[in-house]
């Protein structure tokens, strides 16, 4: 089972930097970094029935990514798994390929991946110099569409959801 957590602490302050941002902003901020994780992930995977890429549907489906089914045979309970939760002030998201060889895969089985999908995605996602300003333009987007009262009502009504 490959399992990644992406817990970004710095992130938060990041994202406080840019206009004291609360806690909606970080949620969102998380989830398109661990979108455009998945994504690359996907165009890595090596493909011959399509279980293990399958993996991924659970969080292909919350993320809003297209991830194809099996080619050959089914997915199995248990081949994928997503989870968002709050760990104090920490949005941790997780994302979670259950299926018994990728393993395998992500450390060089397959001839079509050699270098593996997960830790080299990690790496390029990580290594992306625009990563910040697409991230800051995003916050700012979604902040120009309310105004400071609503925004205000909005951060609140998450906080006290978050703390509940």
């Amino acid at each position: 089972m490959i399992s990644m957590q992406m817990n970004i602490g710095g992130l938060e302050r990041f994202v406080k930097s840019v206009d004291q941002a609360a806690i909606g902003d970080v949620t969102d901020a998380v989830r398109f970094i661990a979108r455009k994780l998945l994504i690359k992930i996907l165009e890595r995977m090596p493909v011959k029935t399509g279980r293990a890429r399958a993996g991924w549907k659970q969080a292909g489906v919350a993320l809003g990514v297209a991830v194809p089914d099996a080619i050959v045979g089914a997915s199995q309970a248990g081949d994928s798994r997503f989870q968002e939760r709050w760990e104090g002030m920490k949005f941790v998201v997780e994302m979670a390929n259950g299926v018994p060889y990728v393993l395998h895969l992500e450390y060089g089985l397959s001839p079509q991946a050699p270098l593996g999908m997960v830790r080299v995605s990690i790496l390029e996602v990580v290594m992306d110099s625009n990563l910040g300003r697409d991230i800051e333009d995003r916050l700012k987007q979604s902040w120009a569409a309310l105004s400071v009262s609503e925004r205000y009502q909005q951060h609140v009504a998450e906080f006290n959801q978050m703390v509940a």
